[in-house]
């Protein structure tokens, strides 16, 4: 029997804390892949404690075990679809999600370069891997001759609440939409902006709740831990760009 088929036959035996882990990860199991086991703990919603026994309650030592199980299925499915190689796959995975960009909200966009366009200066904020797609965005503004800063942890984050205020457009990026350990850097920062935008995969994003706006991008599905949102993010960003410049442009 195969590590998924094993989930969905233990789901009327796990507590409801383990239970939002198992609808958590038939829903995707690709983000076994992609996330630690605190990060799997914060999208389901419960403790790294219920997603240990989570773990151990399908026959594995622990997160790691696991997490090698629902590789090798991932893999084998992979396989069966179409036979494709893992360059083939990623490839794919990446050209499904960008594709998917071309149906982003166009007034949700339009209303996000107004916010920017009207404000005395943006900041974008991205933490571990979505630093790039934050400082990438920054990069982009500041070309077109914009003000903007960018900050990559939480004491940058919290710097910047120095110069965050109402003629400040805030922009967050984030793969989980999970508030951890942000929570009191989101409320000064709602207290001081309302034009604070969260761009996430994360359907279901806590963050949301200390946004004015929320832009949901496609998600990368693949079976390999390296593939991630990360550079749709970095999609988002020029394509953000463009149309700043494209409205710019139609104004002069």
């Amino acid at each position: 029997m195969d590590i998924i088929q094993k989930i969905r036959n233990s789901e009327a035996d796990l507590t409801e804390s383990e239970r939002k882990v198992c609808r958590k990860i038939l829903e995707d199991p690709s983000i076994v892949t992609m996330y630690t086991i605190s990060q799997i703990a914060m999208m389901a919603d419960t403790s790294t404690a219920a997603v240990l026994r989570f773990c151990q309650r399908l026959g594995c030592k622990g997160y790691k075990d696991f997490r090698y199980e629902v590789m090798n299925w991932l893999r084998a499915n992979e396989n069966k679809d179409g036979h494709r190689d893992i360059v083939t796959s990623v490839a794919a995975a990446y050209a499904a999600a960008i594709e998917e960009l071309g149906g982003l909200d166009r007034a949700s966009l339009k209303l996000l370069c107004d916010d920017i366009l009207s404000s005395e200066k943006t900041v974008v904020l991205g933490r571990m891997r979505t630093s790039t797609a934050a400082e990438k965005l920054r990069m982009n503004l500041t070309g077109l001759g914009i003000t903007a800063l960018s900050g990559a942890d939480t004491l940058a984050f919290q710097h910047l609440l120095y110069i965050i205020n109402e003629k400040t457009a805030v922009i967050m990026f984030s793969t989980t939409g999970e508030i951890t350990d942000q929570l009191e850097f989101l409320k000064q920062q709602k207290e001081q902006s309302q034009r604070i935008w969260l761009v996430t995969p994360a359907r279901k994003a806590k963050m949301s709740a200390w946004a004015d706006h929320t832009i949901v991008i496609p998600a990368v599905k693949s079976g390999t831990t390296f593939a991630g949102s990360q550079t749709v993010m970095m999609a988002f960003a020029d394509i953000l760009t463009a149309l700043l410049e494209d409205i710019s442009c139609a104004g002069e």
